[in-house]
């Protein structure tokens, strides 16, 4: 997929300034900005995942899942 996304000027030129400063191309700068974002949801996630957890702490053992699933 391609995806034509249009900056400002000094967009670019803080794009272009910091991936010079950092040794990187501007590809390897969007890519980690991605790689960022994907970590960042992640985390949101998780912290999500968590205050459902605590809302409600019982746990389930692997054998126990298996066997209300029907597998054992």
């Amino acid at each position: 997929m391609t995806v034509l996304v249009n900056f400002r000027d000094d967009q670019i030129r803080v794009m272009l300034d910091y991936a010079d400063a950092n040794k990187m191309s501007l590809e390897t700068l969007i890519e980690d900005l991605i790689e960022k974002m994907e970590d960042e949801m992640d985390a949101k996630l998780a912290d999500e995942a968590y205050e459902e957890h605590l809302k409600d702490p019982k746990v389930y053992t692997f054998d126990e899942v298996m066997k209300e699933l029907g597998q054992k």
